[in-house]
């Protein structure tokens, strides 16, 4: 019985002894995970400040083409992070809220870079041009569709440029 009670009480202390060597190999491993996590941490905060000067290059690349619209092209979300959008604004006013002269400026502005980038030159049709009161800058041919109360038949005018110049010759 005494013989048990020692070999009882040498198996726990040598119990004791392994789960200490085992408390101290999961401590170790416990700081090199916590230095793994911190290591990644850093990574991912480094990740987004690279997004976010990469968007900040991106936006006003892109808003350098244009002459009266800028784009907010990112978006800080609720965890912090970037993400994207495209919401188009006319002196800080969404496109959404613009008025419909406003509408056809922004369309105009984007219509003369998209020309540009692509090198093609194409025509303009701007229905219901009478609610416009911005100045058409447009880097082609202007079609302009108005409503008139007292016309009855559709009329063809020529106006601009040309249209003066062939006047003048003739």
């Amino acid at each position: 019985e005494a013989l048990a009670k020692l070999d009882k009480t040498l198996a726990q202390s040598d119990r004791i002894k392994q789960d200490a060597k085992r408390i101290a190999e999961l401590e170790a491993d416990e700081k090199k995970i916590s230095q793994q996590i911190a290591d990644i941490e850093k990574q991912i905060d480094q990740i987004g400040q690279y997004k976010a000067a990469e968007s900040g290059i991106i936006t006003a690349t892109v808003n350098g083409m244009f002459k009266h619209i800028e784009f907010k092209l990112f978006k800080e979300c609720l965890n912090g992070s970037i993400g994207p959008c495209c919401d188009a604004m006319l002196n800080g006013v969404p496109y959404t809220d613009c008025s419909y002269g406003q509408k056809i400026l922004m369309g105009i502005d984007i219509i003369n870079v998209l020309s540009a980038h692509h090198g093609l030159s194409v025509p303009l049709w701007i229905d219901n041009s009478e609610s416009l009161t911005y100045p058409v800058e447009f880097n082609g041919q202007v079609i302009k569709l108005c409503a008139v109360d007292d016309v009855k038949e559709l009329e063809v005018t020529e106006t601009g440029l040309l249209a003066q110049e062939a006047k003048k010759a003739s």
